[in-house]
């Protein structure tokens, strides 16, 4: 080198190292060019200010997408908010990313309010095909056989037993499939107890206004509906809904069945009861003695299983586990490349849970026990909605239940005058309900 800028004229090298310099600007220039990104603010649907903001979710997309700022679209569904409230919002909060239930996501892929993921997940090679099969296969259903979203979380229960009490009392363990009104039998072939020995032939508790939810609950696996398919009348009044009453009162009645209205004390948990249906945390409860310890301070460690949770008995092959909400796009939104990456980003792998998680193999096996039970049997395609009937209807509804249904226990009243009178009750409050919502 030295020797060629001896023989080069002075006004020549200069020429040549100041192109040199100036090219090298050049290309500089045009790869930070081509690394920056135009800032992103991406609208996100979400229950309220507090929980978003205090979401890590939200701090630790902010860090790893330092050109997409996130501005939550707040929309309270918490209480089942009606068709018509959902797409309301929709349209004056304007979300990029929206969370829906399966029923309103469905309907608005249909009348093309939706991004079709499809083209997303192929450029991007989205390993769509480790999530849960029968995850992506409901969502593809709803949308027609296209994908327009990813599923956020999925509710699904199991049956679990404690089969220390099974093999002390020397009583058949649960099976899958069985119903509603095979598990509160089971129960009653349970002794009682007192004391040390106080036994639960089923016991699950935090059921907000008590056996007024269980029975909703119970109604719900055997696809009982409370409303007409209008959404106008309602229906608790006749001979289905007599007999799942008198299924409910014959557990309650004996002792052997306990829903709980309080959190606490977990009697199966702390090994006093015998079967309790549940979701997948509760097999953290039961496999890790340092989990919440603060408030299960009961429990004890047992030999346990899981079964599939109770079933319809007109349809055994079908579970009841439904999709709760699907993460979808906007497609007037301006950013959909930034709201791929949010969806992406909060459903990844490695930000979900073992037993609570969309991805199949976080959904093996805990403690040893596999959760096929969640997800063995395919989910209920089509749940039962009431695009029309306003959010609070459906929170009050059990509160109504539960005040006569404790009437019956109490020999106060017959279920047939409980029925007709929680008919009436409930059909005042459907047209209250639906006069404050016009």
């Amino acid at each position: 080198m030295g020797y060629l800028c001896k023989n080069l004229r002075p006004n020549v090298l200069i020429l040549r190292i100041t192109m040199l310099a100036l090219v090298s600007s050049l290309l500089v220039s045009c790869s930070g060019t081509a690394k920056e990104k135009e800032p992103v603010t991406l609208r996100v649907m979400a229950t309220d200010e507090y929980s978003f903001h205090a979401s890590p979710s939200t701090a630790d997309f902010a860090a790893q997408f330092t050109d997409i700022t996130l501005e939550p679209a707040i929309f309270d569904d918490r209480f089942a908010a009606s068709y018509a409230e959902t797409e309301k919002a929709i349209a004056q909060l304007m979300p990029d990313v929206i969370r829906v239930p399966p029923g309103l996501y469905r309907k608005l892929a249909e009348e093309g309010k939706l991004v079709d993921l499809d083209a997303l997940i192929r450029k991007d090679h989205y390993p769509i095909d480790k999530m849960v099969p029968s995850l992506i296969d409901y969502t593809r259903a709803q949308g027609d056989g296209r994908l327009y979203g990813i599923p956020g979380w999925f509710n699904s229960k199991a049956l679990y037993y404690n089969k220390d009490l099974f093999n002390r009392y020397q009583i058949p363990y649960p099976e899958d499939q069985m119903t509603w009104e095979d598990v509160i039998l089971l129960a009653q072939r349970f002794p009682e107890g007192e004391g040390e020995e106080e036994s639960y032939g089923f016991h699950t508790s935090g059921y907000l206004y008590g056996e007024g939810v269980f029975i909703l609950v119970m109604a719900e696996t055997m696809d009982l509906s409370y409303l007409d398919t209008d959404g106008n009348q309602v229906t608790i009044n006749n001979d289905e809904w007599r007999q799942l009453f008198e299924t409910a009162l014959s557990g309650i009645r004996s002792g052997k069945v306990v829903i709980q209205a309080e959190l606490a004390p977990e009697k199966f948990v702390a090994g006093k009861a015998a079967m309790n249906v549940s979701y997948p945390f509760m097999a953290q409860k039961l496999d890790n003695p340092e989990y919440d310890q603060e408030r299960l301070k009961d429990r004890v460690m047992f030999d346990w299983g899981i079964v599939t949770a109770p079933v319809n008995p007109k349809s055994p092959e079908n579970g009841g586990w439904e999709v709760e909400m699907i993460y979808a796009i906007n497609s007037n939104s301006a950013n959909v490349e930034a709201a791929w990456e949010y969806i992406k980003f909060i459903k990844s792998e490695d930000r979900s849970s073992p037993g609570e998680s969309i991805w199949a193999a976080q959904m093996q096996e805990i403690g040893g026990r596999s959760l096929e039970p969640f997800y063995k049997l395919p989910p209920k395609m089509h749940k039962r909605e009431y695009p029309t009937v306003p959010g609070t209807f459906h929170e009050e509804l059990p509160m109504i239940i539960q005040k006569h249904f404790a009437a019956i226990v109490g020999d106060e009243i017959s279920v047939d005058d409980a029925l007709n009178a929680i008919e009436e009750e409930a059909q005042l409050l459907l047209y209250q309900t639906k006069a404050e919502q016009q």
